[in-house]
């Protein structure tokens, strides 16, 4: 028996319209999305998920084809999720036939789905700069705080204005623009952003810019008025002081130079990277809703624990470059972006044997390359390695400096415009190193580093916070990406019966924590290597199930840091 559904479907830049003939006994969703690398042609991702409430004996095997002439290709598969990936020239409307074949218990049955994807053309053309600064702004202390208020730049780059980012004092805080006000703001529209800084007495500067597609635009400052003290009076200098011995002195006293934080991690001691979340700040309205969330979402209802990705085909490949090692470069994907030229011309240090390690199917095949010879690391996605050439072509990538603080360039605490990351990812962040873990162990310590959470889904409205710079699209599960959490300092690792590898792991996320960094497509897990880099220990898929719960978990208040 089949019943007919029409769904209508909006995304980021897309209409699509679904009209799906389906088992009565399961459900159908499709998602799509569209990425636009230029102004001529785009990428059109189609994803198809399926809900199947039947048997789990069933298999299904989803095909996609085009009445134009496009060619789709799989990027993965895993039976009942789906994504699909072709280059389209020209906007409009473009045909697409999803075909779902169901086996059980060798019986066949088709689904058939017809989908048009209607398309805008791409990104507005002529944004050929960044913004200029916000017209001069001012500063007032109020007795609740500080008011800043500015009017939008004179000159938009021929861009919209989506973000203005507002500095003072260690802190850094946005005022976002909602659709509404991107649309309609114009050359009078005036901002008003206030802050309470209760107990604050030094001089404030505050300075403010603004954020187009092209950039970042230049800091307007404006200093709290009424708030620099008085300056001393000091005594005249006579014009012909009597010569006198000088009068030993000890010597002023120095701050100490700031710990350089540990030399077999990157980015430094005051990086988000190698920070700790003691002594945070604890949402314990968001901490309340992350744990029913996670207890009632179907795809994470039934994993009540962390999943440490270690599947030989889903982990994340990785290495610790050396000056012996041969030197690998990145074709392909997003890697022509100005900022990724390092990865197709200077390249990185590589193991041949890591390249045996990326799968060859549909998988996401990730990288993660750190190379301490260079000083940076490389990440990618849907890896082709060529052992002959050397070359590794990729969907995209990404490349930190070491020397950095660890920060996209897009985000206004980076301090090197270098680094460049999707949505602003900690790269480092998205693997479990063999060295560090081993260390760990020896020590009774954590890994010593804040860790990725690949969760099972985030919710698009609740936006994005430090350290990320954006976040995926129709999303309406739980939690901002860069929201951090951890856990409870009160729970006794070792009493619950951790060891080893898994006790090493569990510290990490009770000192450090993790950041919500990416949407799944399945449940939440962190991402580790290929189970043959942790040989030995005890770190498996489950390691820490029937041992730590998501109810052990609480959540930082947003942006905290």
């Amino acid at each position: 028996m089949y019943r007919h559904i029409t769904t209508g479907i909006a995304a980021a830049g897309v209409l699509g319209l679904v009209t799906a003939l389906v088992p009565a006994t399961g459900a159908a969703a499709f998602d799509v999305s569209a990425t636009f690398p230029d102004g001529t042609s785009y990428e059109v991702d189609v994803r198809v998920k399926l809900v199947v409430v039947e048997s789990i004996q069933s298999r299904h095997t989803i095909a996609i084809s085009d009445t134009g002439e496009h060619t789709w290709l799989k990027k993965r598969d895993n039976g009942t999720r789906s994504v699909w990936k072709a280059l389209v020239e020209n906007p409009g409307d473009h045909a697409v036939s999803v075909t779902v074949t169901r086996t059980t218990d060798g019986a066949q049955s088709t689904t058939g789905a017809d989908y048009t994807v209607t398309a805008p053309p791409g990104p507005e053309p002529g944004i050929v700069a960044e913004p200029s600064a916000p017209e001069p702004a001012t500063a007032t202390a109020t007795d609740s705080g500080y008011q800043v208020t500015w009017t939008r730049p004179s000159d938009d780059g021929n861009g919209v204005i989506h973000r203005y980012t507002i500095s003072h004092k260690g802190s850094t805080d946005y005022v976002a623009l909602d659709a509404e006000n991107r649309e309609t703001e114009n050359t009078l529209r005036e901002y008003v952003w206030t802050k309470s800084t209760a107990g604050a007495t030094d001089p404030l500067t505050f300075q403010v810019r603004a954020i187009n597609d092209a950039g970042r635009s230049a800091w307007a400052e404006a200093v709290v008025d009424g708030v620099a003290p008085e300056p001393e009076p000091t005594e005249p200098v006579p014009t012909d002081p009597e010569p006198t011995d000088p009068e030993p002195t000890d010597p002023e006293p120095t701050d100490p130079e700031p710990e350089p934080g540990r030399t077999d991690l990157p980015y430094g001691a005051d990086s988000f990277f190698q920070s700790s979340v003691e002594g945070a700040p604890v949402d314990a309205a968001r901490t309340k809703q992350f744990h029913e969330f996670m207890a009632t979402h179907p795809e994470q209802k039934d994993t009540p624990f962390p999943k440490i990705n270690v599947n030989e085909d889903w982990a994340m490949s990785y290495h610790v470059g050396k000056a012996s090692d041969p030197i690998w470069t990145l074709a392909g994907g997003n890697t022509s972006h100005e900022k990724l030229a390092v990865t197709r011309t200077q390249g990185f240090h590589m193991a041949d044997s890591v390249a045996k390690t990326f799968p060859d199917g549909d998988q996401d095949r990730p990288g993660v390359m750190i190379d301490s010879v260079f000083g940076y690391t490389v990440q990618f996605a849907d890896a082709v390695p060529n052992l002959a050439t050397r070359t590794i072509t990729v969907s995209n990538a990404a490349v930190f400096y070491h020397d950095s603080n660890g920060l996209d360039y897009r985000n206004p605490r980076s301090d090197d415009e270098r680094n460049f990351s999707s949505r602003g990812r900690i790269i480092d962040a998205m693997v479990i190193r063999r060295d560090l873990l081993d260390k760990a162990i020896a020590t009774d310590t954590g890994l010593g580093h804040v860790l990725h959470l690949f969760f099972v889904e985030t919710n698009t409205a609740d936006g994005v916070v430090h350290p990320m710079v954006g976040a995926e699209g129709d999303k309406a599960g739980f939690g901002a990406e860069g929201e951090r959490i951890r856990i409870k300092p009160s729970v006794d690792l070792e009493a619950r019966g951790l060891t080893g590898a898994a006790l090493a792991v569990a510290r990490t996320l009770q000192e450090n924590g993790a950041y919500i960094g990416d949407n799944s497509g399945s449940g939440s897990q962190l991402k580790a290597s290929q189970p043959h880099n942790y040989v030995g220990t005890n770190l498996t898929t489950d390691a820490l199930k029937g041992q730590i719960t998501w109810n052990d978990f609480e959540v930082i208040e947003k942006g905290w840091q």
